[in-house]
């Protein structure tokens, strides 16, 4: 637990820490704008997250009907991005919903 001390005048380490986690969240947002802004509106409104893993433009939709029409934009969306430097490697996209993101394989 932190003290309010702690929060008011952090210590070095735990201001690098937090330093890091903010770019890391505002990286995320800018990912998020740009594939925003390849979509149709419709679909651009259902997604709600972005990020790039290696060669994998990772999307989550809102709900699964949404993914499932976000994966039918897929090919279009990498191949749209391809101008932009952060999206240059990346070769395909996976979509997963909030109940799917957590998981790393299928579970039955």
């Amino acid at each position: 637990m932190y003290r309010l001390k702690d929060v008011l005048y952090p210590s070095t380490n735990r201001r690098n820490r937090l330093s890091r986690l903010m770019d890391r969240v505002a990286n995320e947002q800018n990912t998020l704008e740009i594939v925003r802004s390849q979509l149709p509106p419709r679909e651009a409104a259902h997604c709600i997250g972005a990020s790039v893993k290696g060669s994998t433009l990772v999307i989550l939709a809102d709900s699964a009907s949404w993914a499932s029409r976000l994966r039918f934009q897929s090919k279009n969306l990498v191949e749209g991005l391809h101008h932009v430097e952060q999206f240059a490697k990346v070769q395909k996209a996976i979509v997963q919903t909030n109940a799917t993101a957590g998981r790393s394989t299928p579970k039955h």
